[in-house]
């Protein structure tokens, strides 16, 4: 030890501590090729569509995204409010993305399940629009994707059972839970599933259910299909809440090019108004120059003459044929 010096407790970086775990999971996981290019003369990296898409999804499969609508707390408080306010069978890991949105992990389906089925959660009084995360999520477009209820009404007893329901269900969303009394058989008028449905995409009002007869021949019937707590989608700002027609950046945006359309065509008026204008102007002083300019005369008399001899000739004919 030097004189004078103090002695220290050196302790291994982070960096250091998980570099092995690292390259161990790179070891497991299935390589992921990304391409090196250029782009508007700028590096960039591609991934395929599998890989962006998929592959490196699954991880994130549990995560969604948390939209404050009215001020965000601060990231402690919400990290607080989630162990306080919901019943949760592990801590979800919560990351800041930006003064609105957060990003919101589960480690399992029940807590991912119990949060994702609602449209909002209040975190200290703010209220939090519940989102299901994708791959190509950005903040100013809401994801189309949503879980709701789906009731599959006068469904033969027997065909109350998860896999069935599930199956029956395909063609309307991806099947995620039954309701209590579905699961317990406790109501038999109707099936009420969560289901994950797009709301791009045109919603079923009635299946039809058809089986083959013991004796023979072909059967069914129509089941009928209602949804619950769909949200409306606009089309135009992509945002939950209001249909195109009810849309209010729709509205200012239109209200503008009606305006600029105006001004454009006002602005044509007058240009043309102007150009006419110059043009009267234009012609006037032609003609004023050209009657105070001797040349005139003399080109327009020999001309003058020829047209009155041409007129005699023709009126002479005329008398003679009379």
């Amino acid at each position: 030890m030097i004189s004078g010096s103090k002695s220290t407790y050196s302790k291994p970086t982070f960096s250091a501590i998980v570099q092995e775990s690292l390259h161990s999971n790179q070891a497991e996981h299935q390589p992921v090729e990304i391409k090196q290019g250029t782009h508007l003369g700028k590096r960039v990296v591609y991934f395929n569509a599998e890989d962006y898409f998929v592959n490196l999804a699954k991880e994130c499969k549990l995560t969604i995204v948390g939209k404050f609508i009215r001020g965000k707390p601060p990231m402690e408080d919400i990290r607080k409010s989630f162990v306080s306010q919901f019943q949760l069978r592990r801590t979800p890991k919560i990351a800041y993305f930006d003064p609105e949105h957060v990003y919101i992990d589960f480690y399992n389906e029940v807590d991912y399940t119990h949060i994702q089925s609602k449209t909002y959660v209040y975190i200290d009084e703010c209220p939090m629009k519940v989102l299901k995360w994708s791959p190509d999520f950005t903040p100013k477009k809401e994801t189309s994707i949503v879980l709701v209820w789906v009731l599959i009404h006068k469904l033969p007893w027997h065909l109350f059972k998860w896999d069935i329901l599930a199956r029956i269900i395909k063609s309307v969303g991806t099947a995620v839970a039954p309701d209590q009394a579905t699961y317990s058989k406790s109501r038999g008028n109707v099936a009420k599933i969560k289901v994950k449905i797009d709301l791009l995409k045109p919603r079923l009002d009635q299946i039809w259910l058809g089986f083959n007869r013991l004796e023979g021949g072909e059967d069914g019937v129509w089941l009928d299909i209602e949804y619950k707590g769909v949200p409306s989608y606009c089309n135009y700002c992509c945002i939950q809440g209001h249909l195109e027609s009810q849309c209010r950046k729709k509205a200012r945006d239109d209200r503008i090019k009606a305006q600029k359309k105006e001004a454009e065509e006002k602005e044509k008026k007058k240009l043309l108004k102007t150009t006419t204008h110059k043009i009267k102007m234009v012609s006037l002083k032609l003609r004023e120059k050209t009657r105070s300019n001797p040349k005139r005369n003399t080109i327009w008399k020999p001309v003058a003459a020829n047209t009155r001899k041409l007129k005699t000739k023709r009126t002479n004919r005329n008398s003679a044929n009379n």
